[in-house]
């Protein structure tokens, strides 16, 4: 994650964004509906590749799953932002590739 001068984490342009500027302005509402939505779609195709390769059971929802973790993944953001240590973070991370299985 790059940092800002001071050493804190910056975060991603999208999700900072998202979360700062939200629906106020449909022209960035669409480019942030459009960019997360890019991400998501190739996080599903690594869902779907891991159901064909059997470490996902296939009867999951791929797209729901890619969902959850664009959504996982900006929330581990915010808490690396907010200054959550490693081992929190790393914490978070097992939880959320343990609910994939």
């Amino acid at each position: 994650m790059l940092k800002d001068a001071g050493g804190a984490p910056r975060g991603c342009l999208v999700m900072n964004t998202a979360s700062e500027f939200g629906q106020s302005e449909a022209e960035i509402a669409r480019d942030i509906a459009q960019s997360i939505g890019r991400f998501r779609d190739i996080l599903q195709a690594a869902v779907e590749r891991a159901q064909r390769e059997g470490d996902i059971a296939p009867e999951r929802d791929a797209r729901t799953l890619a969902s959850y973790l664009v959504s996982s993944m900006s929330g581990l953001k915010i808490q690396a932002k907010a200054g959550a240590d490693a081992q929190t973070l790393k914490g978070i991370i097992a939880v959320v590739l343990g609910s994939l299985a």
